[in-house]
């Protein structure tokens, strides 16, 4: 009597098409926070890229409403080889985004300000992407810093407006003690007195 083969309950892995791309085609994703600087570390990149040439391919992906090719993972590498004039670099093709990879990128970058922050995590819950819990575990960080984002985003709208308009970025620190004010005008004085230097410049610049 045969006997049936087992099923074989393993998901097929998804490859990744590699191929030469020409640079130019491929352009940043919009929805990244923050553009790729050319600072020192990006300096060091293109020193690198120049010596050895791409390690690592960039993940692109298409859009479908206008067929732009977008880069997913690898801005600034592919910054860095369009300042260095190279014509074509490799890639990986995906389908379709992966709209968490792409918030994950987000929220790692060092040079996103703590506001930024809060309301792109906010942005995020918002369209029910990700649940709290799950951002939270991909970020590192435990469920009451996610709330503290959230709380801080949820301000007043004309209190947020303020802290759009600020000359110097606000520390993490610096905007939950704003968020937890008792009433919006305490809030709008706190940012006043921001804005007239009495709060310290060391504060205003530390990082999340």
């Amino acid at each position: 009597m045969r006997k049936d083969k087992p099923k074989n309950n393993k998901k097929k892995s998804k490859k990744l098409k590699f191929r030469m791309f020409p640079t130019s085609n491929i352009q940043e994703n919009p929805k990244c926070l923050r553009k790729t600087k050319r600072d020192e570390d990006f300096k060091s990149l293109k020193d690198s890229i120049s010596a050895i040439g791409i390690v690592q391919p960039l993940i692109i992906f298409k859009k479908k409403k206008d067929g732009t090719w977008i880069v997913e993972d690898g801005a600034r590498r592919l910054l860095a080889c369009k300042d260095l004039g190279m014509k074509e670099i490799p890639v990986l093709i995906k389908k379709k985004p992966s709209r968490t990879k792409t918030l994950i990128a987000n929220m790692h970058r060092e040079d996103i300000p703590a506001f930024d922050r809060a309301k792109f995590v906010k942005k995020i819950l918002d369209k029910k992407i990700i649940s709290q819990r799950n951002l939270a575990k991909k970020l590192g960080k435990d469920e009451s810093w996610i709330s503290h984002l959230l709380k801080i985003a949820s301000m007043d709208k004309e209190v947020i407006k303020k802290v759009d308009q600020s000359s110097e970025p606000w520390t993490l620190s610096a905007l939950r003690k704003l968020s937890n004010m008792r009433s919006q005008d305490e809030q709008l004085r706190m940012i006043a007195d921001k804005k007239k230097g009495e709060i310290g410049r060391a504060s205003c610049r530390e990082r999340v």
